[in-house]
């Protein structure tokens, strides 16, 4: 405590009768004072909201200090900052906490909001959406959505060919070769959006949206196939027809392996004059 007859700033004394008190004392806690002469302690000014002081006793109260970061002072005269409630945070000074922004959370009082994690989000307040106004956790991505990066607003749709069946996912699943993206059905939401190839078609490709049609002299007596087999020697497949193959009829053959057609005999002798013609001119 300071002996003297008039309090430096930040002190103040009591008055007996109309002589001051020899013995001078800190402002009240959450109470300041840069005047010097104080006579009572409600001369003392309060501090503001966003700011506090601890001090009592014979601590000189000349200022008072801000709030911390996550931390507020919500009213006048406060003596220490409370922690900001979880899904809240705050920056140095501050009167009130504010909600986590969108896309960040937090569930722990007085600590930072942080990202929500892969496979989830947190849309914005004016969002229609499911929890959109809790910033104390993140939703899972819906079946169908996906999100494959820290701090989302929102999750994204799977893109024909792919699908996802779970909730809180990153990525998308890739229909399997042999079958069709069928956009039809749902969304991506599950397998059922991938359809088997039909029997005389073939996919090679994972995550397609159609099928392809097994070449001339190919065919696929199966469905959901990645690839056509060859029509084999002795068979041809020249038409519409692509699940199989035809055995060449009578008088026609095929030595040759994925034909469209079968050869017939008289093919046999025009190869034959034409070997004979080039003998007979080499002569």
């Amino acid at each position: 405590m300071f002996n003297t007859t008039e309090c430096p700033a930040g002190l103040y004394s009591t008055e007996i009768g109309a002589v001051a008190s020899s013995v001078c004392i800190g402002c009240p806690e959450g109470r300041y004072s840069s005047a010097t002469g104080l006579t009572n302690p409600d001369k003392c000014n309060k501090c503001a909201a966003g700011k506090k002081n601890p001090n009592i006793g014979s601590n000189r109260s000349e200022a008072c200090d801000d709030c911390g970061v996550n931390t507020k002072a919500a009213t006048e005269g406060s003596f220490k900052c409370a922690a900001c409630e979880a899904g809240t945070v705050s920056s140095t000074g501050s009167a009130k906490c504010q909600p986590c922004e969108a896309g960040t959370f937090s569930n722990v009082t007085g600590k930072a909001c942080q990202n929500c994690d892969i496979g989830q989000y947190r849309p914005s307040k004016q969002d229609d959406g499911v929890n959109s106004t809790d910033p104390t956790s993140c939703v899972d991505c819906p079946i169908g959505q996906v999100m494959p990066f820290k701090g989302a607003t929102k999750c994204i749709d799977c893109i024909p060919g792919q699908f996802q069946d779970q909730e809180g996912h990153e990525i998308c699943v890739k229909c399997a070769s042999g079958r069709q993206f069928n956009a039809s059905i749902a969304v991506g939401i599950s397998a059922l959006n991938c359809l088997t190839c039909d029997k005389g078609q073939h996919q090679p490709e994972q995550g397609s949206t159609f099928c392809l049609p097994c070449l001339t002299g190919s065919f696929q007596n199966e469905s959901g196939r990645s690839l056509c087999k060859d029509c084999p020697i002795g068979f041809s497949n020249g038409g519409t027809e692509k699940e199989s193959c035809t055995f060449c009829p009578k008088g026609m053959f095929q030595d040759a392996n994925q034909s469209a057609t079968c050869k017939g005999m008289l093919n046999i002798c025009c190869s034959m004059m034409d070997l004979f013609w080039k003998i007979d001119l080499e002569n």
